[in-house]
């Protein structure tokens, strides 16, 4: 593979500063990632480590409002929950944005609405089943710069690693990164 030399650019994200390539979510599932890291104790992440923090923050669920600008357009987006991806692919391989490909020069953003644990489970139930894209209750965007603001702090994650909490401002870096590719 890497002596055929076949190469591939991909774009490349930035949330505050901080390179991510895959996607980066802002409300629950960052808390989740948070909370999977505050409770590490050493080894691997597995799938099973997300159960105890996910099941808690379903029982927790107070979703904040989050306030949503792209490319720097008066049009405001609230939200309670969002994912920005630059690929279309996240954990268990879920086509959670399955607009985004990498080499576009755009970030593609789902906003999720779901005001109680229930629509949050609907939404997840959507997820897994494809249904999501059809949903009026998802909105969708894409853009080259993302500006996210709440009243209270809200968990930021890029690539399964926690990320600081908002404001946030993403971007997307054109070509940025080479891979080898088979």
């Amino acid at each position: 593979m890497i002596v055929q030399g076949n190469r591939r650019r991909l774009d490349l994200g930035r949330l505050n500063g901080r390179h991510f390539l895959i996607m980066t979510s802002v409300g629950f599932d960052a808390e989740i990632v948070h909370a999977v890291h505050a409770g590490r104790k050493g080894g691997h992440v597995r799938h099973t480590s997300y159960i105890g923090p996910l099941l808690k923050s379903l029982w927790r669920f107070r979703p904040e409002t989050l306030r949503v600008t792209v490319d720097d357009s008066p049009q405001v987006y609230e939200t309670q929950f969002l994912v920005v991806a630059n690929l279309p692919s996240y954990a268990l391989n879920l086509g959670l944005v399955p607009t985004a490909n990498g080499h576009d020069g755009l970030l593609h953003a789902r906003l999720f609405t779901p005001h109680t644990a229930a629509g949050l489970i609907r939404s997840f139930v959507q997820i897994v089943r494809g249904t999501h894209e059809q949903s009026p209750d998802i909105i969708r965007l894409s853009g080259r710069r993302f500006q996210i603001e709440s009243d209270t702090p809200v968990p930021l994650q890029a690539d399964g690693d926690p990320a600081g909490m908002t404001p946030a401002t993403l971007s997307v870096e054109s070509h940025a990164v080479e891979f080898i590719v088979p």
